[in-house]
């Protein structure tokens, strides 16, 4: 069963992004402020994303990817298809007791923005993202656990506390993904630490 499971998800993924590239049509906009070698300041303004959340003591990014491409793919009050964008973000947040907060959440694209559909599934809901200023770190490679993020944010978290750098809200974390499964070579990964600015 678990086998199937995952099968499912790497088809469902696939079939979200133009496999003639396998690359998404949009990314979500950001400016670079600072480039320091092993990470970026980059601003991000405020912005729609779809998002589910999962409150547990490790995330099964699994059933939060299928919420929303059941979104993107017609589960919405319009059923309309939304094109797949990136990245893909999943945020960490520490909770009280043994959980934490996993939201993942799917970058809305330009053409909706403005007035993305409402989500059928009562789970999925559109944040709006404020203006942020992220501290990211880009790497490549297969993401295939959480603790593959939470090495790479302790990587991000020690050069940015080297290089004195103020600010910087270290209780929560974001992972980005950007490629589809069919991308086997340059894919692209990234860790964000949320800056006060």
């Amino acid at each position: 069963m678990k086998k199937l499971l995952v099968c499912l998800a790497v088809l469902a993924v696939t079939l979200a992004f133009d496999l003639d590239d396998a690359e998404p049509e949009e990314i979500a906009p950001y400016t670079v402020i600072k480039d320091a070698g092993s990470y970026e300041l980059r601003v991000y303004e405020s912005a729609k994303w779809a998002c589910h959340d999962e409150m547990r003591k490790r995330p099964k990014m699994y059933t939060s990817f299928m919420k929303l491409f059941g979104y993107i793919t017609g589960e919405n009050e319009k059923g309309q298809t939304i094109n797949m964008t990136a990245p893909v973000t999943m945020m960490e947040e520490p909770l009280d007791g043994d959980a934490n907060r996993y939201q993942m959440c799917f970058y809305i694209p330009a053409a909706h923005q403005l007035e993305p559909p409402k989500p059928t599934d009562p789970n999925v809901y559109i944040e709006v993202r404020p203006r942020l200023t992220v501290a990211a770190r880009t790497f490549g490679g297969w993401v295939s656990k959480m603790r593959e993020w939470v090495t790479r944010k302790d990587d991000l978290e020690r050069d940015l506390k080297a290089a004195g750098e103020q600010g910087v809200d270290y209780t929560r974390f974001y992972g980005a993904g950007y490629d589809s499964p069919m991308k086997y070579k340059n894919r692209r990964n990234e860790v964000w630490f949320v800056v006060d600015q």
